[in-house]
């Protein structure tokens, strides 16, 4: 019985932070599928230790402060890189490919977390390592999120270092290529940084909005055919949002988890890495 009702708690709990306005006995009562009587009996517990509110003039009900308090005491005792090695951990054993947390350190990229695939051929790399950003799915993705005064100070003056033939080393290019970026949520890199290796990343934002990291996966070429790449992009995708969710945004996390099926497809064949044949004839 006590399980049942620490259950009913937590299904009112979540039920109360999705609804701005509050919600009235009745409509709880409705929605969980539970007696008036048992809503009633919860809510008068969580409203004496201040975790929900009334209104009295609507008589509904609404999350209290001591939810916000505790939530904050949550989020400022995560530490980003222990929870994102964890996500990371988890998606690299999903794919069984390489994969990265990074953040953005002037116009470099810096791994602070990563999980190496168990493959013989696998990228290789270390917390710590940094990378030219314009050169690296998770540096695209984190420059494309800068607002564009930042992006235009960060940029003034820089030399585009080429890593491979592939590398985008002007200017121009590079603006257009975080444009696209920036309006999609999600970044490619198609063998710029290390030739045959792929990387596919996506952002990670705090409870403001502000995109703080982002995280990648690092596929070689012959084992990203055009058909894997819509799975691979959901899988960084969601566990960008996972992230994300721990940091506290509560906002539309959109990208691949918003895009349908054919419009995946029509991505995945755009980026041109299905064949090394397909490559080597592909505009990068």
């Amino acid at each position: 019985m006590a399980v049942k009702s620490a259950s009913r708690t937590l299904d009112l709990l979540e039920l109360l932070s999705g609804r701005r306005h509050g919600m009235s006995l009745a409509d709880i009562s409705h929605t969980l599928r539970i007696p008036k009587s048992s809503a009633f009996q919860i809510l008068r517990t969580l409203e004496a230790r201040e975790y929900v509110a009334r209104d009295s003039a609507t008589n509904r009900f609404s999350l209290d402060v001591r939810v916000f308090a505790l939530g904050q005491a949550y989020a400022e005792g995560m530490d980003v890189v222990r929870e994102g090695q964890r996500i990371v951990g988890e998606l690299s054993r999903m794919l069984d490919e390489t994969c990265h947390l990074a953040i953005l350190d002037g116009v470099d990229g810096v791994y602070v977390a990563k999980e190496e695939s168990s493959q013989p051929m696998r990228m290789v790399s270390a917390v710590g390592r940094r990378l030219p950003a314009h050169a690296t799915g998770v540096g695209k993705m984190l420059l494309a999120m800068l607002d564009e005064r930042t992006l235009t100070d960060r940029l003034k003056g820089l030399r585009l270092v080429r890593l491979t033939p592939q590398t985008i080393i002007t200017i121009p290019r590079l603006r257009e290529e975080l444009r696209v970026t920036r309006d999609r949520w999600f970044a490619f890199d198609r063998g710029e940084s290390t030739e045959g290796l792929h990387c596919v990343a996506a952002p990670v934002l705090d409870r403001s909005g502000d995109c703080v990291a982002a995280i990648s996966a690092s596929v070689p070429m012959v084992r990203l055919p055009v058909e894997r790449i819509p799975q691979v992009l959901a899988r960084v995708c969601r566990a960008a949002r996972r992230l994300s969710r721990a940091l506290g945004y509560r906002g539309r996390y959109r990208g691949a988890l918003v895009a349908g099926r054919a419009r995946l497809n029509a991505l995945a064949r755009s980026v041109g890495v299905s064949s090394p044949s397909r490559l080597s004839a592909s505009r990068r």
